[in-house]
């Protein structure tokens, strides 16, 4: 199979650097917000190459989980779009609307 290439929404973007700039400032460190988006990428990569490898949220929505975030993305014929980063440890009753 081919490596996709990896797109990110400006939803998803926007996500991702609150999720590290919070870790950023509770940690007063930089180490883990590092860590872990490493770790988001090179989950994404590993997903890019490995396509057959993936959990289905909704028709045509897969997500992967990266410590306590959920990354959900669609696959488009060449391209992998990342929509949303979610923090799985909130209650879904109390989330804003994600669409």
């Amino acid at each position: 199979m081919a490596k996709l290439t990896i797109s990110w929404t400006p939803k998803a973007l926007q996500q991702k650097k609150d999720i590290l700039t919070y870790w950023l400032n509770r940690n007063l460190s930089s180490t883990f917000p590092s860590k872990l988006e490493n770790e988001i990428e090179s989950s994404l990569l590993y997903i890019a190459v490995n396509q057959s490898i993936k959990k289905q949220l909704f028709i045509n929505h897969y997500y992967i989980r990266v410590r306590e975030y959920w990354i959900v993305y669609e696959i488009k014929k060449t391209l992998i779009i990342v929509l949303l980063v979610i923090d799985a440890r909130q209650d879904p009753s109390k989330l804003p609307n994600q669409s």
